[in-house]
């Protein structure tokens, strides 16, 4: 038992700085899109932002999970989320990628397939040729449609390291 907590020290401490083990209300985070669910062109991720945490504690084990209500920026998702399918995403906010749960017209009860099928309703093509920060940049495509840059943007580039919206690698 004790091989396995030191083991489990050591993956925790490769998940880098950014790793949040509870997420709060009002944080980031990607849900990864899975390859037969996404198009070719769609993107691999959507944005989603936290709007409720839910407890859990196992019965037989005790050992307490987190659940959690997120929302995309066309609506809220049916079903609640675990903490290891949601990428937490410390640089962008709701503001920079167009998610605001109070808007006219949020949808609910989204399913994640539905989600993405809004959230590439370009088929995922669009790019950008930015130079410097898209978040702080009011000509990005990418921005204006809501989405984080792919390795198509910046002339093909992949990510440009002055690129907050960059998809993480």
């Amino acid at each position: 038992m004790s091989g396995q907590e030191q083991q489990a020290v050591r993956v925790n401490a490769k998940r880098g700085k950014n790793f949040k083990e509870v997420l709060q209300v009002g944080d980031i985070a990607l849900i990864r899109i899975e390859g037969n669910t996404k198009a070719a062109t769609d993107k691999a991720t959507i944005c989603v932002k936290v709007t409720r945490v839910q407890g859990y504690t196992s019965p037989t084990s005790g050992v307490v999970s987190f659940k959690y209500k997120v929302c995309t920026r066309d609506g809220f998702l049916k079903q609640l989320v675990h903490r290891n399918t949601l990428e937490y995403q410390e640089q962008l906010t709701a503001e920079v990628m167009g998610i605001d749960e109070k808007k006219e017209g949020m949808l609910t009860d989204l399913s994640v397939v539905e989600a993405s099928k809004r959230y590439n309703v370009l088929g995922g093509s669009s790019m950008c040729r930015c130079k410097t920060d898209c978040a702080r940049s009011n000509t990005c495509g990418c921005k204006k449609l809501g989405y984080l840059c792919t390795t198509k943007c910046h002339g093909g580039r992949g990510k440009n390291k002055y690129c907050t919206l960059c998809l993480p690698e």
